[in-house]
């Protein structure tokens, strides 16, 4: 497991080393960084570099998964009733928007009517949101998952393991958050709990869907809305399934 492992941390490195490090030159006395603002996004051509280096990163973080996968035989996409993989949405989502919320309340930062895009054409905005949604899923949670699960196997020291590497990657490279960048905590880790019990492709799909949805959406009344729906979608579909697996109908 050691070559995947060193595929997903280049993997990582060159899709958001550089972010991270213009993010820790903010933290000057003359700086002040909100999560309603990226102050490390210059411009269009700053953000094409990016969508280029998740691009290549992607590569790097999919032959990790396929290694640890055609490597050892216990880590293998789990089968994902409908049902699971729409909970896990729903949870998905309405985590990610408490955990934003938190960040707001450290920033001491006004939410209401707020657009949260950053007034680039709109193509570069959608262009960001699937950049985000389908990079960080798969390179900083679907990968070191995978590789922990072969290295360790579905054991609790395995999970213990993956949350110490996987919630730092996660919150690196929002650093421009401030101290705020303390309200992904809950994001992050709930996340890989989800994806650690569930690892299904069905699963990954919907956190990629439901996290591009969250970036596109351009005020906080917006991103309020679709978190009650996937709390309500997640509701409904743990009822449906508690119910599936009473009747016996689960397999």
């Amino acid at each position: 497991m050691l070559f995947a492992a060193t595929l997903w941390l280049s993997a990582y490195l060159i899709a958001y080393g550089p972010g991270i490090m213009t993010a820790l030159q903010l933290f000057t006395p003359d700086t002040q960084a909100t999560p309603t603002a990226d102050p490390s996004a210059a411009g269009t051509e700053e953000y094409i570099l990016s969508w280029v280096a998740t691009a290549i990163g992607l590569v790097f973080a999919s032959g990790a998964i396929a290694l640890s996968v055609l490597d050892t035989p216990r880590t293998r996409w789990l089968p994902c009733p409908a049902h699971r993989c729409v909970t896990a949405a729903g949870l998905y989502g309405m985590v990610a928007f408490v955990s934003l919320v938190v960040a707001l309340l450290i920033a001491d930062a006004t939410t209401s009517g707020t657009s949260i895009n950053t007034g680039l054409p709109g193509w570069v905005d959608i262009a960001n949101a699937l950049n985000a949604g389908i990079g960080e899923e798969i390179i900083v949670l679907a990968a070191p998952v995978f590789i922990a699960a072969a290295a360790f196997g579905d054991h609790q020291r395995a999970l213990i393991a993956l949350l110490a590497i996987a919630v730092p990657a996660r919150l690196a490279y929002h650093l421009y958050y401030g101290p705020a960048v303390l309200g992904l905590l809950i994001w992050a880790t709930v996340a890989i709990v989800i994806f650690w019990k569930w690892r299904s492709w069905q699963v990954l799909a919907a956190f990629i869907i439901v996290h591009t949805v969250i970036d596109l959406l351009d005020t906080w009344t917006e991103r309020q809305i679709f978190a009650l729906i996937c709390t309500a979608a997640a509701l409904v579909a743990a009822v449906i399934g508690r119910r599936a697996e009473t009747d016996g109908d689960m397999p």
